[in-house]
């Protein structure tokens, strides 16, 4: 009797982690459709293949195991259009721009809601110090400063070459 009585325990303890399973899967399925449905106009991409933790990454490692970079964005845009949205990671979003003129417009006219960087700790506690240099400054008028002050001192032509003769003559 008692070895009936355990085998019917782990029958019913198997069907009842098979229905939380499906109770997970279904709850998770009818997230990702509301999310989709009440998500705001987004360009095309892959975004069935975005994963909740690494995004389009995978997409992106088959996608370039025989081409550069390069060339599977530019495979991606002949499947999607010329302006695609790839996710990289959680919440990181990366416009591809493949068209001369949509990347002009982009980056002449809507220059000032495409430049700065997505919050980040490490970047806001680094730009948030007294002097967070170009790297990490937000852009504004410090910026366009410390900008025009290392083109036209620090990368100028004859600086760039004293430059290059000091690092050759250092390393023999």
């Amino acid at each position: 009797f008692t070895l009936l009585m355990a085998a019917t325990l782990v029958v019913v303890r198997g069907m009842l982690v098979r229905i939380l399973v499906l109770f997970m899967l279904a709850i998770g399925t009818i997230d990702q459709w509301m999310r989709t449905s009440t998500r705001p106009l987004s360009p095309p991409g892959p975004h069935r293949w975005a994963l909740p933790i690494i995004g389009n990454l995978p997409h992106l490692m088959m996608m370039t195991q025989n081409l550069p970079m390069h060339q599977a964005l530019c495979e991606m845009s002949k499947r999607y259009g010329p302006l695609l949205e790839l996710r990289l990671g959680g919440s990181q979003r990366l416009l591809v721009v493949s068209l001369p003129d949509i990347a002009s417009l982009v980056l002449q006219k809507h220059d000032k809601i495409f430049s700065g960087r997505a919050p980040n700790i490490a970047t806001s506690i680094l730009a948030s110090s007294p002097s967070p240099g170009i790297a990490f400054s937000n852009p504004g008028s410090k910026w366009k400063l410390l900008r025009r002050v290392c083109t036209t001192q620090l990368f100028a032509p004859k600086n760039l070459i004293t430059f290059r003769c000091s690092f050759l003559h250092s390393y023999p």
